[in-house]
């Protein structure tokens, strides 16, 4: 079963890499953390991941509040919920990774390859 992949989407003005075989079909955002915003089982045409009826997704300044501007999905955060300091610094609510633009490659049959780089912690995603 293969995967077709089509980067050329855009939702509310954001690059939307789109994956879907026979069974499933996914939205990642990758300029708002990498996110997946949507998992749809196509079989019923069921939205599996909950959205936000009123924040939609969209470039999020680094460090805002992640629950004034989280417009659902499934994000990555790292390395803690908390707000937190490593070295001086302070690291935001949610990490640093949900609110970073994230890189990309064209999909294979192995998957999306994506990446990002933290702006304090010496981390490489």
């Amino acid at each position: 079963m293969g995967v077709r992949f089509d980067p050329r989407w855009q939702y509310n003005g954001l690059r939307a890499l789109v994956l879907e075989n026979p069974t499933l079909r996914l939205v990642v955002l990758p300029e708002t953390g990498g996110r997946i915003y949507s998992i749809v089982h196509k079989p019923t045409d069921t939205e599996i991941l909950w959205h936000h009826p009123r924040n939609l997704p969209r470039v999020i300044p680094y460090g805002s509040n992640f629950d004034d501007t989280w417009p659902g999905g499934w994000d990555e955060i790292l390395p803690s919920t908390e707000i937190s300091e490593y070295r001086g610094d302070r690291l935001p609510s949610m990490g640093e990774l949900w609110a970073l633009p994230w890189d990309w490659q064209d999909a294979d049959a192995d998957g999306l390859y994506m990446r990002a780089h933290t702006a304090i912690l010496p981390l490489r995603f």
